[in-house]
């Protein structure tokens, strides 16, 4: 072989080498998993997988089965990441659910914070229903992370009614202050706000987040910045029926997102919309799933973001003028199972 012919040849072969990644792939769940489970528990999968994914060129990929709930989380931290190599924690394809309670995998009465990811970056977490958490004492957090943890992606997350204690706290979806580069879309959210004075927050985001497409009722701040340089972008955000709905300060750009006090940020934020409709049967169906009712407020008043975000809660592809919020009213012909989108 001439000297010509090799730099070919491993110029060919150096993609497969550099960026062909191997996906693990393992059930984990409570019962059969519809044959055997890889593994019982979200911990027993965190702790096989803390590894240095960038040197096994790996990503991992952990699929809850909803065979029974799981009944606690995991801290998520420890392997070696990067933007290619990382750990998604996420439902079966054939097992996610429909945006509504108890029809998909679900994590109930973990009494901490649930998926902790500590410090490990490029973590991606979706596709499960978090309720009744935090029945300890302090801020217990159901999506949380500590300052050191950058590039997360939170999406399609059913995230409700936290065990009611007196003292607990909780936030649903928490960006560390010092957390950068985070992406939270098409997010659920309701029925977090149990009058204990502080905290108790649907999303509070950090330094260069992109928060588009979520739905937020009843918390005591709707969606909240940790981070004082305030430059997450929000962008069809829905924040109704909260004591406030946006607090603090957001970057350039953000716009199309519905509050009912006014607090929406702006910037320019001429396509904001402050509802006055009654929430339950005008802008919501009801006050049980908050998927929206034709004549909302919130109908075709967004703005088309794209792929990833053209796939609502539900499953529905976006065809047309966007909805603001998680969940988008089409006709049943265009809806889309989740195949394939992490």
């Amino acid at each position: 072989m001439d000297k010509k012919t090799t730099i070919i040849l491993l110029a060919l072969l150096l993609p497969v080498f550099v960026f062909g990644q191997t996906t693990n792939v393992s059930s984990i769940g409570t019962d059969s998993c519809g044959g055997t489970c890889d593994y019982s528990t979200i911990s027993a999968w965190e702790a096989a997988t803390d590894t240095g994914l960038v040197a096994g060129n790996v990503i991992e990929k952990g699929e809850l089965w909803n065979d029974g709930d799981f009944s606690a989380g995991a801290t998520i931290d420890g392997a070696t990441t990067d933007a290619t190599r990382y750990r998604i924690l996420t439902s079966n394809d054939a097992e996610k659910g429909d945006g509504t309670e108890g029809t998909g995998p679900r994590i109930t009465g973990d009494s901490n914070d649930v998926l902790d990811g500590a410090n490990e970056d490029f973590v991606r977490i979706s596709y499960i229903e978090i309720t009744n958490w935090g029945s300890a004492t302090g801020a217990r957090n159901a999506v949380t992370t500590g300052s050191g943890a950058d590039d997360w992606t939170v999406h399609h997350m059913l995230i409700h009614t936290p065990s009611n204690t007196s003292s607990l706290t909780p936030i649903a979806i928490r960006c560390a202050n010092g957390a950068a580069d985070w992406f939270i879309y098409r997010n659920m959210i309701y029925n977090i706000n149990l009058s204990n004075t502080a905290n108790e927050v649907g999303i509070s985001s950090s330094r260069g987040a992109t928060v588009n497409n979520n739905t937020v009722y009843n918390a005591l701040e709707g969606f909240a910045s940790l981070d004082a340089t305030g430059d997450g972008v929000l962008k069809n955000n829905i924040s109704v029926g909260n004591t406030t709905d946006y607090a603090d300060s957001y970057g350039n750009g953000s716009d199309f997102n519905v509050d009912e006090d006014g607090t929406a940020p702006g910037d320019p934020g001429t396509n904001n919309v402050t509802t006055s409709q009654t929430l339950d049967g005008t802008f919501f169906a009801d006050l049980v799933d908050f998927f929206l009712i034709s004549g909302s407020n919130a109908v075709d008043a967004g703005v088309d973001l794209s792929s990833p975000y053209d796939v609502d809660i539900t499953g529905f592809t976006v065809t047309g003028t966007w909805d603001i919020g998680a969940h988008e009213l089409q006709v049943a012909a265009t809806r889309s199972r989740f195949i394939g989108v992490f």
